[in-house]
């Protein structure tokens, strides 16, 4: 249902500019009043009004008459005044408003569009008040109600805990008090942050007891901000307004590195595509080329029993070798997540296996400084070691393109060690700059064209290696190439 939002202004100018405003970023519907008689007539008429940005001095009500009636009906309403003297900011700030904006602010269209979408957002805004006092409680949630997010209250940090487990509702925050029985506001902050994190959840705590750092021991420990009592009710709006804008930034980062997450695995997939056709052709062709020996042998009447087996011998060869190629490529593309005891050597061949066809269509070496014999068992997770390796072979391999590196070579190294295993990756494309080499591992960083990479892929590989395995990955320039290293302990 598209919601509602009442604008009140004597300019028709203004009027028509702010209209312009909204449409531009919102799908809603507007009502528009010139006067302080159309807009009653609005406010009593109309079913449901979301939001009302009403201006302090009209010609017909001077002294913002008109807020009474939005308040009285519980419309959120945000005043717009050109004259903000310290009478009118007393008289504004004594009543429950959103906010109050100044008309000849330069920063005006962008600061009305900011507070309306935070208004409306908050309408479908889940949040938690913890509190043990219960006339505390009424009064914090009749603020956060009248800011009109979704309320749920708890007497103490057990209740709140109960309220976040025992549903299937989204809360986007919770705000406590310090000092309860049965489970504190500290208590409550630790166990929250053990299933939920600072980007997913906010804590808000709030307290008359500042003493000893207790706001920065809170914050050390989780919560997000910390209101001391008492408060204002601008102070209140303002720190939870906040909170609630940072977490939605922090949501709008993780969406956007999803969908490039999503199109770098699909730009992935479209090179393991191409990586099985260079696999198959030659298989194939070779295939097709013993089928027509024999048929022709056939025509001819010139079959001959052993060497029709032999050829019969040689396809199948072939055919095992197209099977063990997609159960190489199935193992990949599997979305893996149990770290097992594997033969780091039998990953990293097989891994190589997926990309070598195609870097010899490229006249791209590839060298595997490895000891295939001997097996060096590891606990990792396969399918998500393998894709780091092709990342990092595939960037190598992108780069030496770029740069029309002629006779391009990759090297593959492994060295065992007591206590550890070290694989690098080098090539010989004249190296990373120094001045960007600190940022290859950053999101979205890129030094390709838009069509051939999102920036994602090192950056991937470094959070599977640093934080899934939980191992280092480094780079740095060798020779005439830039070398990755991965260490993996045994």
């Amino acid at each position: 249902m598209k919601k509602t939002i009442l604008i009140i202004d004597n300019d028709t100018k203004i009027l028509s500019q702010l209209e312009n405003n909204i449409n531009n970023k919102f799908n809603v519907n507007i009502l528009k009043a010139t006067t302080f008689k159309e807009a009653l007539k609005f406010i009593l008429t109309e079913k449901l009004i979301h939001l009302a940005i009403l201006d302090f001095n009209l010609q017909d009500a001077p002294d913002g008459e008109i807020l009474n009636y939005t308040l009285r009906e519980n419309i959120p309403s945000v005043i717009l005044t050109s004259v903000f003297d310290d009478n009118i900011k007393d008289t504004i700030l004594k009543k429950d408003i959103i906010d109050y904006i100044i008309k000849d602010s330069k920063n005006n269209p962008n600061r009305i569009v900011s507070v309306i979408d935070r208004v409306l957002k908050n309408y479908d805004t889940n949040v938690i008040m913890v509190e043990d006092s219960p006339i505390q409680l009424a009064l914090a949630v009749t603020k956060l109600e009248k800011m009109k997010l979704n309320v749920s209250s708890a007497k103490n940090g057990q209740e709140a805990l109960d309220i976040l487990n025992n549903t299937n509702k989204k809360y986007s925050l919770v705000l406590s008090d310090y000092n309860m029985p049965i489970m504190d506001g500290m208590e409550l902050t630790i166990k929250i942050r053990e299933t939920f994190n600072k980007d997913e959840l906010g804590i808000i705590i709030l307290s008359a007891n500042d003493k000893d750092n207790t706001s920065t021991n809170f914050i050390k420990i989780g919560a997000n901000d910390f209101i001391n009592k008492p408060y204002t009710n601008e102070e209140f709006k303002i720190k939870i307004n906040s909170t609630l804008e940072l977490l939605e930034l922090f949501k709008q980062n993780h969406d956007k590195e999803q969908k490039l997450n999503e199109q770098n695995k699909k730009l992935q997939m479209s090179e393991m595509i191409g990586n099985i056709a260079h696999q198959w052709r030659q298989p194939l062709n070779y295939i097709s080329m013993i089928a027509s020996t024999v048929q022709l042998n056939e025509e001819l009447e010139m079959y001959d029993t052993k060497k029709t087996q032999d050829s019969m011998n040689k396809i199948l060869e072939k055919v095992d070798y197209l099977t063990e190629t997609i159960n190489i490529f199935r193992n990949y593309i599997e979305e893996e997540k149990d770290i097992k005891n594997v033969h780091i050597q039998d990953i990293i061949k097989n891994s190589i296996n997926i990309v070598k066809t195609t870097l010899d269509d490229l006249n791209i070496q590839i060298v595997e400084d490895i000891d295939y014999d001997k097996k060096t068992n590891i606990y990792l997770i396969p399918s998500k070691f393998s894709e780091v390796l092709l990342n990092i072979i595939t960037n190598a391999k992108d780069i030496i393109q770029q740069r029309d590196i002629q006779n391009g070579k990759i090297i593959v190294s492994l060295i065992i060690e007591d206590d550890k295993v070290i694989l690098s990756i080098q090539d010989n494309a004249e190296g990373i700059p120094e001045d960007i080499i600190h940022k290859v591992f950053d999101p979205y960083f890129t030094t390709k064209h838009q069509s051939q990479g999102t920036g994602l892929g090192l950056h991937i590989s470094y959070k599977l290696i640093t934080e899934d395995m939980n191992d280092s990955l480094i780079a740095t320039n060798i020779n005439n190439g830039a070398k990755f290293t991965i260490e993996l302990p045994l």
